[in-house]
């Protein structure tokens, strides 16, 4: 279990003002405001990447380094969760706790986009458009093959709720598309057109979750 310093906003956006001194843990292209951050030096577990430098202004190492430092604070920036919790339990075994010595660049990033822009940030939705799926997964997370009914959501009401959403906050983290499987439902094109149209700007990820067996 990781070791956790709980704080309210208020204490979090002291602790991790933009103008500190950090250290970016593996992918730092998806640190936001890079160019206006001191950067002491990139860390990552691959073990190649060690010595390289990046726009000759930051140096990669390996995380043993990390061991020196007394009280730092880490930007852990990775995509998927189970790599991330992996960084996490790596810090914690170094002594290191979440909020006061690590945090993951999603939470940085909805932390800043508010002390630096003032943006309302969403860190995640994610939104089911069809219970219809061509499997009937037994551990099914979604629990699709027990609806009886198949069904869709309609593009109008789609259309009407994404509005919603994004007439209530600035921007969105991650977007993600889910079903059943997506790809079965009959306005999935004008769905992602409708959404890079008007929203792209004000999503950082989007994803859209399918099994992968009908798209050849």
């Amino acid at each position: 279990k990781n070791k956790k310093v709980n704080m309210n906003k208020t204490e979090l956006s002291s602790r991790w003002k933009p103008k500190k001194e950090f250290i970016i843990f593996e992918d730092y292209k998806r640190i936001p405001y890079l160019d206006l951050l001191n950067i002491k030096y990139i860390v990552d577990n691959d073990e190649e990447k060690w010595e390289q430098s990046i726009n000759s202004k930051y140096k990669i190492m390996n995380p043993k380094i990390l061991k020196s430092e007394n009280n730092p604070q880490i930007i852990v920036a990775n995509k998927w969760g189970g790599s991330t919790q992996k960084i996490f339990d790596q810090l914690n075994d170094m002594g290191f706790e979440k909020n006061g010595n690590y945090i993951s660049h999603k939470t940085i990033f909805i932390l800043w986009k508010w002390i630096i822009e003032k943006k309302k940030v969403l860190p995640y939705i994610e939104y089911i458009i069809t219970n219809n799926c061509n499997f009937k997964c037994d551990n099914c997370i979604l629990f699709m093959p027990i609806y009886k009914k198949k069904s869709n959501v309609s593009f109008e009401d789609i259309k009407k709720d994404i509005d919603i959403l994004f007439d209530k906050i600035d921007e969105l983290y991650t977007f993600r598309i889910v079903g059943g499987e997506p790809l079965l439902h009959p306005n999935l094109c004008e769905i992602l057109e409708y959404i890079s149209h008007k929203y792209r700007n004000k999503i950082t990820e989007f994803e859209l979750i399918t099994n992968g067996s009908i798209m050849f």
